[in-house]
């Protein structure tokens, strides 16, 4: 099971961070995918970030508000995703 906590509320032009948690550690390497939607205008959001136990990894860029990022094995939590 995966879980998203809610960014709660954001002024425009602040950072929206979700906190995501997985029930089970991945036991390898395990591609997540995201995708930015809702009512949300393309100029309205910029590039996400993502961070794992405060760390930064790559985030890949699949188009139409779609993304990857690579979660390395025995992780359950501390995964981050902001979105300016």
């Amino acid at each position: 099971v995966l879980t998203v906590a809610d960014a709660g509320r954001v002024e425009e032009g602040a950072v929206a961070t979700f906190a995501i948690r997985l029930d089970k550690a991945v036991d390898n390497a395990t591609t997540l995918r995201f995708s930015l939607g809702g009512d949300i205008a393309a100029d309205d959001v910029g590039t996400p970030t993502v961070t794992i136990n405060g760390a930064a990894v790559a985030v890949t860029d699949l188009g139409d508000g779609r993304y990857s990022v690579s979660v390395p094995a025995g992780t359950t939590d501390g995964i981050r995703v902001s979105v300016p």
